[in-house]
């Protein structure tokens, strides 16, 4: 027995019909899954042969040049351990700075801003009570 000849889609039009909006579609601004793998592969080929060039050329530098300390503004925030290095060209004479002293002992006991034991124990230095 033989099998019947059965029309094709293509002769009923539903293929051509569907060709035909396919190439009248825009074209996708997403690429494909297969295309989307390809460019993720070529990105990261490019990326290792890119790391790989860097690191040669570290090699290279790294063998050609000497280690060298890198120079650095000291902290001028720290407390020093000499005071007399510190303000050496502009020190006060010693009768000025007992002086300030006193000074800061007396504002610490006029002004209303500070905490009541900081002005008790300025009254005390000062010898007032």
């Amino acid at each position: 027995m033989a099998l019947q000849q059965v029309p094709e889609e293509r002769e009923y039009g539903a293929v051509a019909e569907e060709e035909a909006i396919a190439q009248a579609a825009p074209p996708s601004l997403e690429p494909s899954p297969a295309e989307a793998d390809q460019e993720a592969l070529a990105a990261v080929a490019d990326v290792a042969s890119q790391a790989a060039a860097v690191e040669q050329d570290e090699q290279q530098s790294g063998a050609e040049q000497q280690y060298q300390p890198v120079l650095r503004q000291p902290n001028m925030w720290r407390i020093p351990h000499r005071y007399d290095r510190v303000m050496a060209p502009n020190a006060k004479p010693p009768m000025q700075s007992v002086e300030d002293m006193g000074m800061f002992w007396e504002v610490l006991t006029a002004s209303p801003n500070v905490d009541p034991s900081v002005r008790a124990i300025a009254k005390a230095i000062l010898g007032e009570r």
